[in-house]
């Protein structure tokens, strides 16, 4: 048997290869976008451990287009949304939610941060400073700690023991290599 098609959903594929997942659901209250780019941890270089990370707070930043205030991250919270963002080893997901009406100005700001994002080297070693707070706060953590014993148990090379969120040290933020 086959189910019948959601009226409520639609996918569609982008000339651009984007496939994007439209649902509506009437009477709701709030309005979400999710982005998953097919990316994480796993697929950063060995070079800068925690790249995939840092990237994920850089787009936070915003565009050239909505710069400061403008940009996503504070759009959504003065519309009494909230947003987020999580890397994880094979992908890395954006996510906000805010009231309906203020859903197309929510995607503007969320195609700008990822069509023309701020990478100003300033702004990188100011949030690779952001990244070495999480580190500290994570290096303290009990549930952390245990994650990191049981991935050094791991033989050598295994991709469970390869995630990493980044820091001072693995992100050589002043080294042209890391810019090139």
């Amino acid at each position: 048997m086959t189910s019948a098609p959601d009226p409520t959903s639609r996918s569609l594929v982008l000339d651009n290869g984007l496939t994007v997942l439209l649902r509506h659901v009437p009477g709701v209250r709030q309005a979400a976008a999710v982005v998953r780019v097919a990316a994480g941890s796993h697929d950063e270089p060995a070079a800068w451990p925690g790249l995939a990370h840092f990237i994920e707070h850089l787009l936070f930043l915003g565009g050239h287009r909505y710069p400061g205030d403008q940009r996503l991250m504070p759009f959504i919270q003065a519309c009494g949304g909230r947003l987020n963002a999580s890397t994880q080893a094979h992908h890395t997901d954006y996510f906000f939610e805010l009231p309906p009406a203020a859903l197309d100005d929510g995607l503007a700001r969320l195609l700008d941060m990822f069509a023309m994002p701020r990478l100003e080297v300033e702004a990188q070693l100011r949030e690779r400073e952001v990244l070495q707070a999480e580190y500290q706060a994570r290096a303290a953590d009990a549930s952390t700690l245990a994650q990191s014993a049981l991935a050094a148990a791991l033989a050598p090379g295994h991709p469970l023991a390869d995630f990493h969120a980044g820091n001072r040290a693995s992100l050589a933020v002043e080294d042209p290599v890391f810019q090139g």
